[in-house]
């Protein structure tokens, strides 16, 4: 049962591995070794202006990202649990909204005529707040949040523990500007570099802006006039410039474990300590396991005593100071659920809304929960490849260099610009009908953006449950196959269903990729949205979108910390 178990998992996920990633990158190799295609690949003055374009936008919203996300990190670092849930809650719903809804709802007081209006505006600061400064607004409250993750990570890792040391005999400014800066560097680097990312490759957002970019440009050229396939030769500027930010992630990858291990513990009180639920379910058991643990209480109280007494931040910046700047950073980031309200005139169009996005709704909800679940089996077979592994079998190696690679491949399919994902699937050729012509194509795009979600979040719900439990089950006469799916993946199936929704709830929402390869019969909510957010102010527009960030909302509690705790410690 156990062995046909693994071989339908793993045989699964090698399906879909090949679905998704495989075939679409032959196609890709096909195009690129066509002459013509490279005929269109040179610079011209006005590329060049596109990209520098694309590139002070991202620049300047990885710099709004992360002055919201210091003041957001500082409230995920709150001690009240309270206070940690309501920022991860506010940072997962900021996130799970999609962009264009952001630049759609700023629109609306700058742009009232519409956004496919041509009527001049009233001054160039005007004309500059309502296109490249909106652009940059909205990418960086959009990646908010994930400069937030990493830098509270690295203050829980790195910048805390460099506080305590400086704290003995320095106070204020000289703790930040000897201690924290000099340990903190590579967090804030890499968030840096991992936001600027993001708003490099991002479409939406600068299209509705009206900010011509690279990355706008090239989706515009693969609709109307390029090969498929080409687009990665037509991109090869924005790649180089995604390659030179992403290889120095790559050097911090180191971090990025650390990280991993670190939203493991999430729900941990803020100074380290367990929370009460684990200390409940690791209650000693033998009069050795109480002298381990009041040895282990003794140290935690006496660092916590001392973080206590020069505060984990410097005195310039008191309790009540950082709650202020949290809750500016709430306010920034909440603001557009005002815009919305405010422009919302009409209430039966909550109705109307609803009616006229039908369609849309159910086809959409539908190749989002296939994406979600092609995403989910993909996580499961490799995790299961790589959890198995030996360093001395063979084939168990080869299984983990195969989960590896298809990690990478989720890995840049996510942070590519999405028109070439897209342009990869309609390279491919040579689909078979009832996939190219129907909705299963959509799914298997979807599943290309967003299965690093599910993957991640079963890696990290696989390190807080701990290899501990394979070994405990190996006492018991199991293999580590059997302890994987009897023991470790029970425990982690709440992490893993948290994100295959949240990986659907961004497929239903996704237009960059999908606009290449959506078929005429299909309604895309996504693709419609995108098409009347262009005309102005719609009360079943700004309905809509309402219903999105609502719907982001509602997800976005279920990304509670609760999902990724750690099981009880083994003695």
């Amino acid at each position: 049962m156990t062995a046909g178990l693994r071989v339908a998992l793993v045989g699964g996920a090698g399906v879909v591995a090949a679905w998704v990633f495989a075939w679409p990158a032959s196609g890709v190799l096909r195009a690129v070794f066509q002459p013509e295609v490279w005929s269109g690949a040179g610079l011209s003055a006005r590329r060049v202006e596109l990209l520098l374009r694309g590139a002070g936008v991202a620049a300047a919203a990885a710099a709004l990202a992360q002055l919201l996300g210091a003041a957001l990190a500082s409230a995920l670092n709150d001690r009240r649990r309270g206070g940690r849930r309501l920022a991860a809650w506010v940072g997962a719903s900021v996130l799970l909204t999609p962009p264009y809804i952001y630049a759609y709802a700023w629109s609306l007081p700058l742009l009232p005529a519409g956004i496919a209006s041509s009527a001049p505006l009233a001054s160039p600061v005007i004309a500059w707040l309502a296109t490249t400064g909106r652009a940059v607004w909205c990418l960086g409250c959009w990646l908010t949040p994930l400069a937030a993750v990493v830098l509270a990570c690295g203050w829980r890792t790195h910048g805390r523990p460099a506080a305590a040391l400086a704290a003995l005999d320095a106070t204020g400014a000289r703790v930040f500007g000897r201690a924290v800066l000099p340990a903190m560097w590579p967090w804030i680097a890499g968030s840096l570099l991992l936001t600027a990312t993001l708003a490099l490759t991002e479409f939406s957002v600068c299209h509705l802006c009206r900010v011509m970019t690279w990355n706008t440009e090239i989706l515009a050229e693969l609709q109307i006039i390029a090969r498929p396939g080409s687009g990665i030769v037509l991109a090869w500027p924005l790649l180089a410039m995604v390659a030179a930010l992403a290889l120095p992630l790559m050097l911090l990858r180191g971090r990025a474990a650390e990280a991993l291990r670190e939203l493991a513990r999430f729900d941990d009180d803020a100074d380290g300590r367990e929370s009460r639920s684990d200390q409940a379910a690791t209650k000693p058991r033998s009069h050795e396991a109480t002298e381990l643990r009041k040895e282990r209480h003794s140290k935690s109280a006496t660092r916590h005593s001392l973080l206590s007494r020069r505060s984990l931040w410097p005195r310039a910046l008191p309790a009540a100071r950082r709650r202020g700047l949290a809750l500016l950073a709430y306010v920034a980031l909440l603001s557009p659920w005002l815009v919305l309200a405010r422009e919302f005139r009409d209430p039966a169009a909550l109705l109307t809304g609803w009616r006229a996005f039908g369609d849309a709704w159910l086809s959409g909800a539908g190749c989002a929960l296939g994406a979600g679940a092609a995403g989910a089996l993909l996580a499961v077979g490799i995790e299961l490849l790589r959890l198995v592994a030996t360093p001395r079998d063979r084939r168990g190696r080869a299984g983990r260099t195969f989960a590896d690679v298809v990690t990478l491949a989720a890995l840049v399919a996510a942070v590519a610009p999405p028109a070439l994902v897209g342009d990869a699937f309609a390279a491919a050729g040579r689909w078979p009908a009832w996939l190219a012509d129907h909705w299963p194509i959509v799914v298997l795009v979807g599943a290309a953006r967003y299965a690093i979600l599910p993957i991640v979040g079963l890696r990290i719900a696989t390190a807080a449950v701990g290899p501990q439990s394979v070994g405990m089950a190996a006492l018991d006469g199991a293999d580590r196959t059997t302890a994987y799916l009897r023991v470790v993946l029970p425990r982690c199936t709440g992490a893993l269903t948290v994100t295959s929704l949240l990986a659907a709830l961004l497929t239903m929402t996704e237009v960059g990729a999908s606009a290449l390869v959506q078929p005429p019969g299909v309604p895309s909510l996504s693709q419609t949205m995108l098409n009347m957010i262009h005309y102005g102010r719609n009360d079943a527009v700004v309905a809509t979108a309402l219903y999105l960030m609502l719907l982001a909302a509602i997800a976005a509690v279920l990304v509670r910390p609760a999902g990724f705790r750690r099981g009880p410690r083994v003695s």
